[in-house]
């Protein structure tokens, strides 16, 4: 565990006070360098602070009361509904033929076919608004 110089008691007063006051923890810091010389991060005074039981001003979090608290707790959620058949046509089983990224024409399926290069593709009419032909759309997207 890393420790720092040691906080002299006035250090504490000073501290106590500028937080009663309403300073910030870089407003304290600097005032305790200004003052005794020594030099305080600002986390090494909040951190001080925390220990000591002190809070700075500014913005705390709300304190929900018992009531409240199970008014927000989140409702139990519905069994998920199954999913919608697609509107999509029946798939079609891919031709034997494929043809090479070069001979790709816009609106034929993009589906690659190879794990290594040279890739080849289906080509088959793809679905309007998709990169895939049916069957292939239903392979790459399965309903969860």
């Amino acid at each position: 565990m890393l420790t720092g110089p040691r906080w002299a008691e006035d250090q504490v007063a000073a501290l106590q006070i500028l937080a009663g006051e309403g300073c910030t923890g870089g407003q304290i810091a600097s005032a305790i360098a200004e003052r005794f010389g020594v030099r305080r991060s600002r986390n090494a005074v909040i951190g001080k602070l925390y220990r000591l039981g002190f809070r700075l001003a500014g913005p705390q979090p709300e304190r929900l009361s018992k009531s409240k608290a199970a008014r927000l707790k989140p409702a139990l959620r519905p069994a998920p509904q199954p999913k919608q058949k697609s509107s999509l046509p029946a798939p079609v089983p891919p031709p034997g033929k494929t043809v090479t990224f070069r001979g790709l024409k816009p609106r034929r399926c993009r589906y690659p076919y190879g794990d290594r290069g040279p890739f080849r593709f289906c080509a088959c009419k793809a679905v309007e608004g998709k990169s895939w032909c049916a069957a292939h759309y239903r392979l790459v997207f399965r309903p969860t």
